[in-house]
């Protein structure tokens, strides 16, 4: 019966029930030699899911009495859902899976919207990120394993957390390592003046038809500008409209509590 029949319940009585009576145990077997390919009950209806549209026969119905006759041993009031610990563990490692994942996901629009670069260089945040994200990876799905254990219906939910986790940690640890570098940075600001050497702008295709315009400002770095800023720095409309050949553009960089510089501010 167990290399045939795969059981997922978290209810103690199933157990013996199915372990001391012959006779439900060989409706079983019998109902799915006959195409049945699941057996289920919500507490208060058996049901069977099996291919085709053939109505069951009169054995077919015998054995369904059978099982019913034999889990009725089974106290109904314990198969209620928000009296099922397996539902609250279940919800509880799926909030923390999918939290975590789309931690990331507003990051996105954000960065999108934000007029000015928020790092010069991302390098370091996608490295120290993913180092992060690995580690996390490996923390949660423990969590998740360890919160599940003992659940024989556990493998659907483990499963689908674990992906989660898998696709949505990397970015969503590249979004917390910048967000950390930034709000517990508590270093004084620098601010760098360089010559505004050239000014363009980039046009690129956009959503629904529409051409989105890239602001742009070549500047002339002096040698002790150049380990902190590129030549080229994509600005707002208001900065690039503002700025004049061989004027001076204020970039305020802060050194970040990671030790990875990013932009305050750009005029």
């Amino acid at each position: 019966f167990d290399e045939t029949v795969y059981v997922a319940c978290d209810h103690p009585a199933l157990a013996p029930v199915l372990q001391e009576d012959v006779a439900a145990r060989a409706a079983i077997l019998s109902l799915f030699e006959g195409g049945a390919n699941r057996i289920y009950a919500d507490g208060a209806h058996l049901l069977v899911q099996r291919a085709g549209d053939e109505l069951p026969d009169d054995a077919t119905l015998a054995e369904l009495v059978t099982v019913r006759d034999a889990l009725q041993a089974v106290p109904v009031e314990h198969l209620q859902m928000l009296r099922d610990p397996f539902f609250w563990r279940a919800l509880f490692v799926e909030s923390i899976a999918w939290s975590v994942a789309i931690y990331g996901a507003p990051a996105i629009i954000e960065l999108a919207l934000r007029p000015i670069p928020q790092y010069f260089d991302w390098w370091p945040v996608i490295t120290t990120g993913l180092l992060a994200g690995l580690g996390g990876i490996v923390l949660l799905v423990g969590l998740c394993w360890w919160v599940l254990r003992g659940s024989s219906r556990s493998h659907r939910v483990f499963t689908e957390s674990a992906l989660a986790l898998l696709v949505g940690v990397p970015l969503s640890s590249i979004v917390l390592v910048s967000d950390f570098n930034i709000a517990l940075d508590r270093s004084a600001p620098v601010v760098l003046e360089p010559t505004v050497q050239e000014k363009y702008t980039r046009i690129t295709p956009g959503s629904r038809g529409r051409k989105r315009t890239h602001y742009h400002v070549h500047l002339k770095l002096t040698p002790a500008e150049q380990d902190r800023l590129p030549a080229d720095i994509e600005v707002s409309s208001g900065v690039y409209w503002g700025a004049a050949k061989g004027g001076r553009l204020a970039v305020t960089l802060r050194p970040g509590a990671l030790g990875i510089p990013w932009v305050e501010d750009i005029r």
